[in-house]
């Protein structure tokens, strides 16, 4: 039975079912617990890493500001996490729930400050069973830190604009400034921003006001060393992306299309967590039954959901390539608010049946995750990166090594996936020069920004590489004093009937061992 009914946005009435306390507990609990399971299962599960993982494991380990795709603030929180951790297996899944715990409370707090207090729990609880903070959050990666100061950033910026207070406006800097150290892709946001200031009549007030520039000027002091450190580093962050190809009309054209596909796919389960709150068929608000505040807080949220949407849609049509749909795990956090503010709810909504589908759908996140780390190479034939021989790669490394040149092994090269496996089980830890695509080292994608070809030629170090893929075209061009070893197979950690994995490895000694130098190449015999 509904009690005490609370005002709510169009002047509806909402109940209140537990006190303040119960609500906070009951949040933090269940929130706790979705953690604990997305960090225990893929630790249970997962013998190996995603490649986005690798990726940010052997650059974090250098300390760089940026490689040749990204800024590096998630490198540095998951190298943090390695240290902290004891560099036990499962940091990357620590630090990625730690960033969907800080996202989801960003989405509370914002909730709170829009719904009355029973609904405000719904939005973050919505979000539980969502792609990217299930599955894909054992991907740790550059989205998923940007979604906490996105997220963040949003809610300072809200409440800067709903109260003037300085200490928002200087809260939505210092976010903003983070946050491009997370993901240069921070810029729409910032747009999205501004052109609500512009536009929104109550909003252009604040620009004869001090908090606007406030902001402004804790965003550059917070991003200048970045800015700094790409102007002496000829921008790598940017490299990537210049290296483009005409992909053609017809796939400039699906290609946005696949992107709002799977990114409106992604927020379909959560979006129906809440049927059981709507009044059905789901009405919308009149803008005469929603207040003024409501009315403003739909237009800010639709204008920063938006926006960035649209600018991600043009990336999509502008690469040569389908854009990954984890580029969209911005636009749901505070999609359920919006949803929430936009369609008439019940007068008593159903609490327990809204818990029931949320949990229905960690359930089904859960089975989708087995599926994946178990079960695909069964039904697909094909590995995943989970299935990657990362462990024994790096002990066959080791004994390469220790029988080819001895002492420690100062770099590990070539297919930086292979390269970057290896180095997570190699004792002591090998530094990786990471040059090329994930799985070939003849592309011309610089994404060390630490090391070069002459560091490994003068300090000597392993090449390995995909041998069903023939000896690499560069390799003696880049590495001229590279003894190429027999290749060596090795099986995916899978049941599975699936072939083995074939590696090719090359050792170049140290300068002082070389028979030569980089400007004498080896005899035929070798490069034979």
């Amino acid at each position: 039975m509904c009690e005490v009914p609370h005002s709510a946005p169009g002047g509806r009435q909402r109940p209140v079912q537990y006190s303040i306390m119960s609500r906070l507990s009951l949040f933090w609990i269940i929130i706790f617990f979705h953690a604990l399971v997305w960090v225990l299962l893929p630790t249970l599960l997962a013998p190996a890493y995603k490649p986005d993982v690798i990726e940010l494991m052997l650059i974090g380990r250098e300390w760089v500001w940026a490689s040749a795709k990204h800024p590096m603030l998630p490198a540095w929180l998951l190298e943090i996490t390695n240290i902290l951790t004891g560099r036990c297996f499962a940091a990357p899944f620590i630090i990625s729930q730690l960033c969907v715990v800080g996202t989801l409370t960003a989405v509370w707090a914002f909730a709170r400050s829009v719904l009355p207090a029973p609904l405000a729990i719904v939005p973050p609880l919505t979000m539980l069973p969502y792609w990217f903070f299930t599955v894909e959050s054992t991907k740790f990666n550059q989205n998923i830190a940007l979604v906490l100061l996105w997220t963040w950033s949003i809610f300072f910026v809200f409440k800067a604009l709903q109260t003037n207070r300085l200490r928002y406006w200087s809260l939505t800097g210092l976010a903003l400034g983070v946050g491009f150290h997370a993901k240069f892709t921070m810029i729409f946001l910032v747009v999205a921003v501004l052109a609500f200031m512009s536009m929104d009549k109550r909003s252009r007030r604040y620009w004869t006001t001090p908090g606007p520039y406030l902001t402004t000027l804790l965003a550059l002091l917070v991003f200048s060393p970045q800015v700094v450190w790409l102007l002496t580093h000829e921008a790598p962050g940017t490299q990537t992306a210049l290296l483009t190809y005409d992909a053609g009309l017809l796939n400039r054209l699906w290609f946005p299309l696949l992107f709002f596909v799977e990114v409106v796919g992604f927020l379909l389960i959560p979006s129906l967590m809440l049927a059981p709150l709507f009044v059905f068929p789901w009405a919308r608000v009149d803008d005469q039954e929603r207040n003024e505040n409501d009315q403003w807080t739909v237009r800010f949220l639709a204008t920063v959901i938006g926006i960035p949407f649209l600018a991600h849609l043009f990336i999509a049509a502008a690469l040569p390539q389908s854009l990954n749909p984890d580029y969209g795990l911005v636009f749901g956090p505070l999609f359920a608010v919006l949803l929430l503010l936009r369609y008439k709810t019940k007068d008593c909504p159903d609490f327990r049946r809204f818990g029931i589908l949320v949990g229905l759908g960690e359930l089904v996140m859960i089975g989708a995750f087995i599926v994946q780390a178990v079960w695909s190479p069964y039904l697909t034939g094909t590995p995943r990166g989970f299935h990657f021989p990362m462990r024994t790669l790096g002990a066959v490394c080791d004994r390469i090594w220790a029988e080819q040149v001895g002492g420690p092994c100062p770099y590990v090269s070539g297919v930086w996936w292979f390269a970057g496996n290896a180095a997570q089980t190699m004792k002591p830890t090998p530094r990786v020069h990471a040059f090329g695509g994930t799985y070939s080292m003849d592309e011309n994608l610089p994404l060390s920004t630490w090391s070069t070809d002459a560091d490994i030629n003068r300090s000597g170090g392993l090449i390995l590489w995909n041998a069903d893929d023939g000896t690499p075209k560069t390799l003696f061009k880049r590495f001229p004093d590279a003894e190429i070893l027999p290749s060596f197979e090795l099986n995916y950690q899978t049941s599975a009937k699936i072939p083995p994995l074939h590696v090719g490895v090359a050792v170049v000694r140290p300068m002082a061992e070389n028979t030569g130098s980089p400007d004498n190449p080896p005899t035929e015999f070798l490069r034979k």
